[in-house]
């Protein structure tokens, strides 16, 4: 995610849609946006079963951030596991997410995420 705005949404979605998505606010909190995504996974990605496996600090862009570890349990019958990086700069948020099958994908590909997100930066225009 780059450069979301305040007032826009994570995902497309019609005004019809029964569940939605909360729409991104510049003053949320880490708790927030961690629940915005879950929100997300819960309507759009079929999670049955979502669990919240860690929120912490952690610098991203150069700027105070957070870290989001989740795993979920989809329509597939199939756990996965994720992080999620993300800072808001300037009111924008700034996210990078990594999901993966719990049972291999995850552990192999993990390291490469986070020589991803250490090395993400911000261009300037």
């Amino acid at each position: 995610m780059t450069a979301l705005p305040s007032g826009q949404y994570l995902i497309r979605q019609r005004k019809s849609d029964e569940r939605q998505v909360p729409k991104f606010r510049s003053d949320m909190t880490a708790p927030e946006v961690a629940a915005m995504l879950e929100t997300a996974f819960r309507v759009r990605g079929g999670a049955v079963d979502f669990r919240t496996l860690g929120l912490q600090p952690r610098q991203f862009l150069g700027y105070p951030g957070f870290q989001f570890d989740f795993e979920h349990l989809d329509n597939d019958e199939l756990w996965r596991k994720g992080r999620a990086v993300g800072a808001v700069v300037e009111g924008r948020l700034y996210l990078i997410l990594f999901d993966a099958t719990r049972s291999h994908y995850y552990g192999n590909a993990l390291p490469d995420f986070e020589v991803m997100a250490n090395n993400a930066r911000i261009r300037s225009s």
